[in-house]
């Protein structure tokens, strides 16, 4: 009588466990969880996009228990030997961060299909995206029509400024949806655009951008905004220079000039960062592509401590008209 009574008993322990394990997400053991961001250039200490996607990572080690580490690649070339080096060395995932970093993970990722590779604010190639590759995009052009609608209501002169990286598709529908956003509040305003140059020292180059800023600025533009990450920084110190506004892009920048940042158009890379570290540590890591923008709340605007109530009154309007039926 026993006998048949434990093996129910067992029977019943064992569909118990079962659909707990069904119900559950399937946790990878912490021990295997290493996880490895790469940058291209400007570090994890940039005040804007490398430390917002940085941050998604330390909250995967506090939250999640991952082991985590940064590197950044040396050079354009060194790019995916490094994504290859890192996935060699058995981190669960590697996460590459920015747009130059498209062909490169598709290229690892074709070459390893056992491993797990996340772009961060990269557009899925034309070619399709490999199952164990993951692309994150945010919407540039909503982002860029955001800040373009501050710098529309807040010109008096009648021309404003973009300082861009490099000229780029990325950045340049950034410039395309800048352009819409001041088009549509203020008609007939003229947008001077500059980029700090091209390939590597582009996105860290503040001395270079703060002369081109002091260009914008002396040519007229009383609102300039930039797409230049950490170059971007030269861009705030001639703006107190000047006393002219600025503009801040990826997080909320009003601390680099709290009297001269008008606002900032913010990416939420650190969410992103942790969406994806924490599918891959519960087992359930996809590849394709991942778009955010302002209704996935991956897009927003942040306005700055002496911003005009009259701007920030005339843009909350044109957004609420803008999302209102038709």
């Amino acid at each position: 009588m026993l006998a048949p009574l434990a093996r129910a008993a067992a029977f019943l322990l064992a569909c118990a466990a079962a659909a707990a394990l069904h119900a559950a997400p399937r946790l990878v053991d912490r021990g295997a969880a290493r996880v490895t961001m790469v940058f291209d250039e400007g570090g994890a200490g940039d005040r804007g996009f490398n430390q917002a996607a940085n941050d998604g990572l330390l909250r995967a080690a506090r939250e999640l228990g991952a082991v985590v580490a940064v590197v950044e690649a040396p050079s354009a070339q060194a790019r995916a030997a490094t994504l290859r080096r890192l996935v060699d060395e058995g981190n669960m995932l590697v996460v590459a961060v920015g747009f130059r970093f498209v062909p490169d993970v598709v290229r690892v990722a074709g070459e390893r299909p056992a491993a797990r590779l996340a772009c961060v604010d990269c557009e899925a190639p034309a070619g399709g995206v490999p199952a164990n590759a993951l692309f994150i995009r945010f919407r540039d052009d909503e982002a860029g029509r955001l800040a373009g609608l501050a710098a529309g209501a807040a010109t008096t002169t009648g021309t404003v400024g973009f300082l861009g990286g490099v000229d780029s598709g990325p950045i340049r529908r950034f410039l395309a949806g800048y352009r819409a956003g001041v088009e549509s509040v203020r008609p007939g305003t003229r947008v001077k655009e500059v980029f700090v140059g091209e390939g590597q020292g582009a996105f860290s180059n503040p001395g270079r951008a703060r002369t081109l800023a002091d260009g914008l600025y002396g040519a007229g533009a009383d609102v300039v905004f930039h797409a230049a990450g950490a170059s971007g920084l030269g861009l705030f110190d001639s703006a107190r220079a000047h006393r002219r506004w600025a503009i801040g892009v990826d997080v909320d920048q009003a601390a680099e000039a709290p009297q001269q940042v008008l606002c900032s158009v913010s990416k939420d890379l650190s969410a992103a960062v942790f969406g994806a570290v924490r599918d891959a540590v519960e087992g359930r890591f996809q590849g394709g592509e991942r778009v955010l923008g302002r209704a996935e709340g991956g897009v927003g605007l942040a306005w700055g401590p002496a911003a005009p109530p009259a701007t920030r009154a005339r843009v909350e309007a044109a957004l609420a008209a803008a999302a209102a039926p038709r």
